[in-house]
């Protein structure tokens, strides 16, 4: 039998009122038996425990699946949206596998998360069961450390990579691996009908997004996905237009669709006279009539929640054009740009629907790979 000592050296960087220790029941993979003890203090985090076998020190850290390392991630995320941002000055491990071992961790080695306050839209009680999650690959561990990471990291393309990831691991996992589209849809359609003022000021903030979207942003995403199959189906099917209510948003997008199928009925009329009827383009009737089914569309007077569907739409595109290597990595040049303001921008959008679903979907997400 081993046992081991982790003690997490921090400075608050407020006064957390924490002025007797809090006491925490950890369990961890593989060892339903044993638990682990964790001591909170105002400047010190300290994690107890004892393994069967021995500990190798050197390596307890090496892999983001070690017990240790999701031990003290659940520690820093609980003392963060308990007490507050703090910095990380070291980290001992001590370990007695008869002898006695110790790795030490400075400063210079941690990255400067957990650095910045943050507001943890996250219910309290609820967070107290993270204590009870073994599985390094919990869903609601996974998509939890995500989102605190996003938003407290300041690299901007990671905060929306991150962000991404928190809503990825949602959506699917609340879905069962079902296509993205789907998920996606799934749990947007879920929340349309929720009363949040969280969710209200995410949807709000979608709103003012698209208003500053330039037309031509839309174009070159819309013209990605009408040639993509070389019809317009993927258009309609990714925006989901035809559900659609809010009047100014079908109309400016009828008229960026006119613009875009104008110009493709010219190129597949000059196509087939120079080529006779290609197999695989379509025809202007075609095209035409899928035209005309969005221009038939009405709509409300307003109906805001269409502009949460459209910008997390948008976020996809980006995704999928950042994620695939299609569009350069934004800041190897300047530190700002109207693209890393377009990352910034659904990035905070993502991570505020992200609280949404986490405390909606908590149960699913803490019970699937439990």
């Amino acid at each position: 039998m081993s046992s081991y000592m982790i003690t997490i050296d921090i400075t608050p960087k407020k006064n957390t009122n924490l002025t007797q220790g809090v006491s925490k029941d950890n369990h961890y993979f593989g060892c339903k038996s044993q638990r682990e003890k964790i001591m909170f203090d105002n400047n010190k985090i300290v994690i107890e425990g004892h393994r069967s076998n021995n500990i190798d020190v050197n390596n307890a850290f090496s892999t983001v699946r070690s017990t240790y390392y999701m031990s003290i991630l659940k520690t820093f995320i609980y003392y963060l949206a308990n007490y507050g941002a703090f910095n990380i000055n070291k980290i001992v491990f001590d370990v007695d596998n008869g002898k006695n071992e110790t790795l030490k961790i400075e400063k210079d080695k941690f990255n400067d998360s957990f650095c910045k306050p943050i507001n943890f839209v996250f219910p309290k009680e609820k967070l107290e069961e993270i204590f009870e999650i073994e599985n390094p690959q919990n869903a609601f561990f996974t998509a939890l450390v995500y989102q605190v990471y996003a938003v407290e990291v300041n690299n901007i393309f990671e905060k929306f990579a991150n962000s991404w990831r928190c809503f990825n691991c949602i959506y699917n996992r609340v879905n069962e691996n079902i296509k993205d589209k789907d998920g996606i849809t799934s749990v947007l359609n879920e929340i349309e009908d929720d009363s949040s003022p969280l969710l209200e000021d995410t949807i709000n903030d979608s709103w003012k997004f698209m208003q500053h979207l330039k037309d031509s942003r839309l174009i070159n995403w819309f013209n990605r996905e009408t040639k993509k199959k070389g019809n317009v189906d993927s258009f309609v099917n990714i925006l989901g237009i035809n559900r659609y209510q809010d009047k100014a948003l079908i109309e400016r997008l009828q008229k960026v669709a006119k613009e875009i199928f104008d110009k493709i009925e010219k190129e597949v009329a000059l196509i087939k006279e120079r080529k006779g009827n290609v197999e695989g383009i379509v025809t202007p009737k075609d095209q035409r009539d899928k035209y005309k089914n969005i221009q038939k569309l009405k709509g409300k007077t307003s109906y805001k929640f269409d502009y949460l569907l459209i910008t997390i739409s948008y976020t996809m595109y980006l995704r999928n054009k950042y994620f695939h290597g299609e569009y350069g990595y934004p800041q190897i040049l300047f530190k700002n740009n109207d693209r890393l303001d377009e990352l910034n921008a659904t990035a905070a959008i993502l991570q505020k629907l992200n609280w949404v679903l986490l405390e909606k979907y908590y149960s699913k997400l803490y019970e699937t790979n439990f």
